[in-house]
């Protein structure tokens, strides 16, 4: 029969060491019969091997015999199983004549209802040309110690189709203005220079499809709104804490039906983890 060794109490006289160390082997191989361990240097960690070490002050020698136990290595090796990978979600709310946005529809769904090995993390967006940016930075930074995998950002537009934007600009010139009244031409070239997502739009663009999205494009016209200056702000963010950032529009419900559109998003982000286009 096979046996795991847990030394329990271990004099000084085996050490030779000032304190005297409690030792419980956790997740060890099967071991018959084994001699006396008579120093540290003999407790070697494997693969199989997993020690844990507690330090006392005295102590008598003790050997104890266990049967093998692997329901308990199931336990320890669960306990190690790395956390699904993070994804933060935006998603804005009403403006202009659109009193019912599906972007933050959908953010909020996939927060309450994640995507397959997935936590997300969602957040609604003022529609404010500075309001906007700073809830990004703000909202980054709070989940930036949990080392999210994506930053997704997501917006409606007129056209009846999802397009991944490829770039963010720096400079805006619309008259169109914001919630607050501000337009975009007010803030023109000061937020900065023209930046890129670095994750693979188009192979997102083929998972999209396969989830059953009809028609996806990529842009390389973020659209010169508060969309395109969250985007910067979203690109930013994520270059400073070392985060991949993208940013979708979505069609509008009326075309598109939120609840299609959260249930397509959700097979993305599932298909992209799981077939390695976006690392966790």
């Amino acid at each position: 029969m096979c046996f795991l060794v847990a030394v329990s109490w271990v004099s000084p006289a085996f050490c030779g060491a000032k304190s005297v160390m409690a030792r419980w082997l956790y997740g060890a191989r099967a071991i018959c019969p084994t001699p006396l361990l008579h120093s540290e240097r003999q407790l070697r960690c494997t693969a199989w091997d997993r020690l844990l070490w507690r330090r006392t002050t005295s102590g008598v020698g003790q050997i104890a015999l266990a049967p093998y136990n692997r329901a308990s290595l199931g336990r320890v090796s669960a306990s190690r199983t790395p956390r699904p990978p993070l994804v933060l979600v935006t998603g804005f709310g009403p403006f202009e004549n659109r009193r019912f946005n599906p972007s933050r529809v959908v953010a909020a769904a996939l927060e309450r209802d994640p995507p397959r090995g997935v936590r997300v993390a969602s957040c609604e967006l003022p529609v404010s040309f500075h309001g906007a940016p700073r809830e990004v930075e703000r909202f980054v930074a709070r989940h930036a110690r949990r080392r999210p995998a994506l930053i997704l950002g997501l917006g409606v537009q007129r056209a009846a189709y999802f397009r991944f934007e490829q770039r963010a600009r720096g400079r805006f010139t619309t008259s169109r203005v914001d919630n607050d009244g501000v337009a975009g031409a007010q803030i023109g070239a000061r937020v900065g220079p023209t930046l890129r997502t670095v994750v693979d739009l188009r192979a997102l663009a083929r998972l999209l499809r396969e989830a059953g999205a009809s028609d996806v494009r990529l842009s390389n016209d973020a659209g010169g709104y508060v969309c395109e200056r969250t985007y910067h702000a979203l690109l930013s963010a994520g270059e400073k804490h070392g985060i991949p950032a993208l940013f979708l529009h979505v069609p509008p419900a009326a075309d598109v039906p939120s609840r299609l559109q959260t249930r397509l998003v959700r097979a993305l982000i599932s298909a992209a983890f799981e077939r390695g286009v976006l690392s966790s």
